[in-house]
């Protein structure tokens, strides 16, 4: 059996990797452990812990240190003790890989400790672009770390090649689609009772969320964010809102929308839907808004029209149901217009999401596996 670890830094990557982590956890060839981040257990972001603990996974190992404001002082002590815990625990298990998502520092610090103790990475969704963050530089560090490169499209193992990785790429797909599985009970009524959702049925239902450009200044995602809570307070129309990342100035963020938003009719704000509740809120909705990365890979498989705002996912491989707009109230308004045209929605209305793949996670955990008996051997 090949000891396995997975690391899970926050709630968008547990969403996504929820299917491989079971299957690998019933897959004989493995023996998995489940690192989970301090992030999980914060209350501030719906205390997502509470959610890994409903899946069955024997090995969970929970690191220590206490998560708290994200600020870049923070952020570097949160580096460091990752990169610790994740050290220790190298040094008393001795996996034979770690599996690692994505773009995020915490995601850097775990691929840091397995480079020093020369623990072959698996990366999965390497080679995205998202212009307005720093996600760039971690994502891509972590490529030029990883071993073995699972990734969505073609279109990212071009950009691994142009940036001189030219081994080891398999396309298998974004692992989050094939979460629309748990859709099939879940039920939209039950939802909005559970969650206390303010509704009117008579109108469109718009998703929205807002995270920060983390390559520009506080005060300047403060400016962006009024300006899409100013288009919300303008519209008539029902609007969940979901809570920012655990990036820098996320209570700012927080106390921003909620002062403005909480007393708005027909206006929810949220702090964490769970996946299963979050895909059932999607298919239900008319219209997503922000610049969420599920506004890039998930949105098609549910055909809704995205304003993708800023540039936080911008350059990123995206739909053709996705139209980009700047914070500014006249933009986000005409590409409001635009989505609801008749040509725009019959665009849409038989689109194949291009992030898709059959069996995604059969197929990564199988590669996986090839992989590291070829690499002991």
């Amino acid at each position: 059996m090949k000891r396995i670890s997975i690391f899970t830094a926050a709630r968008s990557d547990f969403g996504i990797l929820k299917n491989i982590i079971l299957k690998i956890e019933k897959d004989k060839r493995f023996n998995l452990d489940l690192i989970v981040n301090s992030a999980h257990k914060s209350q501030k972001f719906g205390k997502t812990v509470s959610e890994i603990n409903e899946i069955i996974v024997k090995n969970k190992i929970i690191l220590k240190f206490k998560y708290g404001k994200s600020n870049p002082e923070n952020i570097i002590k949160y580096f460091n003790s990752i990169t610790e815990e994740i050290s220790s625990y190298i040094l008393k298990k001795k996996p034979d890989a770690f599996i690692i998502m994505g773009d995020r520092y915490e995601m850097l610090a775990c691929a840091f400790s397995c480079i020093q103790f020369q623990i072959p990475i698996i990366h999965f969704c390497g080679g995205s672009i998202t212009l307005g963050s720093l996600d760039d530089i971690y994502r891509d560090n972590i490529s030029r770390m990883a071993n073995l490169h699972l990734v969505e499209t073609k279109y990212h193992r071009r950009r691994l090649t142009q940036l001189g990785i030219k081994k080891n790429i398999k396309i298998v797909g974004a692992p989050a689609l094939e979460n629309l599985n748990m859709l099939t009970n879940n039920s939209f009524f039950e939802l909005i009772k559970k969650y206390k959702i303010r509704i009117n049925r008579n109108k469109k239902l718009i998703i929205t969320c807002f995270h920060p450009e983390t390559n520009i200044s506080l005060s300047n995602n403060i400016i962006n964010l009024k300006k899409l809570i100013y288009f919300l307070k303008m519209t008539n129309e029902n609007v969940v809102f979901t809570y920012p990342n655990a990036d820098n100035g996320y209570n700012d963020y927080i106390k921003l929308i909620k002062s403005n938003l909480r007393k708005k009719k027909n206006c929810s704000i949220i702090e964490n839907l769970g996946i299963k509740n979050y895909y059932t809120l999607l298919k239900n909705s008319d219209v997503m808004l922000g610049n969420s990365s599920s506004g890039i890979i998930e949105s098609a498989s549910f055909k809704i029209p995205v304003i993708n705002l800023g540039n936080r996912q911008k350059n990123r491989f995206a739909n053709k149901n996705v139209i980009n707009s700047s914070f500014e109230y006249r933009d986000i308004r005409k590409s409001f217009k635009d989505i609801q045209s008749e040509k725009f929605l019959n665009q849409i209305r038989n689109l194949k999401n291009f992030y898709f793949q059959n069996n995604c996670s059969k197929n990564s955990i199988d590669i996986i596996h090839k992989f590291l008996t070829r690499y002991s051997s």
